[in-house]
């Protein structure tokens, strides 16, 4: 609880760090303070103990140290960016696409300034992460004496996300934890019924182009446009009584007033990062594009994967400090002071 509330607090101070080393501009700085304090989900998001906030302030901070380094050429910032990386894809495994958009981004930067020694760096992000990852494994096996196994095949996730489920299309149906169950847990077979699902789901896909568009068109919308990212459901579950203040938050007139307001500042984030896109799209760094990457990758693999709107609370707030630069601009056009 300590570590998700700290987390919380370092999230907001790293995309203040970014986004002073992206955009060198008080002004955005400050905007992306201002955005964070009325960014509610931030805050709901302190008591929900699983792996996605503390995985985005490692994240933020790999990015961050790997800025550093380029800033100021010390390896000690580079080595730091790959330790952290790692731990972050051990907390939560869909952190790996925030690794492959760094990827991408030292490539890139390996052939603009010609430097071997960079294409090494971005070699060495994925084999840090790897060799964390077994090396984690291999402990729990040896204390335990137990041979970890690879749990329920990834198709299986792919192919719920292919389905029709109670909450929308895509979202969690119990289709994986039932199928594996149901096949005695036997990784194989379960992954036989998985892709065989797949197959059926594309055929139904192909025949029917119109359902293939609204399904998908649903999946999405269910996903990116829901303000609250679940951070009212995820704090339902608690053992206890709630005050009535707190249980009004929950079903009552201030669930509604929480609600309506994430609407709009989901609405105010997503208007403000559209201005920055259309203003900015000549004057683009490769650095300045990185956390983009991260989204514009987490939007494709969740059309794939299994839907929640809790996947999407990592991209919304990395997509604050383009929001701020939205903002910025804006201002600019109205001809308004720089200084805040």
């Amino acid at each position: 609880m300590y570590l998700t509330a700290l987390s919380n607090g370092l999230i907001i101070y790293f995309l203040y760090r970014i986004t002073d080393l992206l955009f060198q501009n008080k002004r955005i700085c400050n905007l992306v303070l201002l955005l964070c304090m009325g960014c509610v989900q931030i805050f709901l998001y302190t008591t929900f103990l699983y792996g996605i906030t503390l995985g985005l302030a490692l994240s933020l901070a790999a990015f961050l140290f790997l800025l550093l380094y380029f800033k100021k050429e010390k390896m000690i910032y580079a080595l730091l960016a790959m330790f952290l990386m790692g731990e972050a894809i051990l907390v939560k495994s869909n952190y790996s696409i925030f690794l492959i958009a760094i990827v991408i981004f030292l490539c890139y930067k390996a052939l603009e300034f010609k430097k071997l020694k960079l294409a090494v760096f971005a070699i060495a992000f994925i084999v840090i992460s790897r060799l964390m990852s077994c090396t984690l494994v291999s402990l729990y096996e040896f204390r335990s004496g137990m041979e970890i196994s690879s749990g329920m095949p990834k198709t299986l996730y792919i192919a719920m996300g292919m389905q029709e489920g109670e909450r929308a299309e895509g979202w969690f149906n119990n289709y994986n934890m039932g199928t594996f169950v149901n096949s005695g847990c036997d990784i194989v077979k379960c992954d036989e019924i998985a892709k065989e699902a797949i197959q059926e789901s594309v055929q139904k896909f192909l025949n029917t182009p119109a359902y293939v568009l609204r399904f998908y068109t649903k999946k999405i919308v269910s996903q990116w446009n829901e303000p609250t990212y679940e951070a009212l459901w995820i704090n339902r579950h608690h053992k206890g009584e709630f005050s009535k203040i707190v249980q009004s938050i929950y079903d009552g007139k201030l669930y509604t007033f929480l609600y309506e307001y994430m609407n709009v500042y989901q609405s105010l984030v997503y208007i403000m990062v559209f201005v920055c896109v259309l203003i900015r799209r000549k004057s683009w760094k490769m650095q300045q594009l990185v956390l983009l990457l991260v989204v514009l990758g987490g939007f494709f693999f969740h059309i794939l994967w299994e839907a929640k709107s809790q996947y999407i609370y990592p991209y919304f707030v990395m997509l604050i400090p383009y929001a701020a630069v939205g903002m910025s601009e804006y201002l600019d056009i109205l001809n308004l002071p720089s200084k805040m």
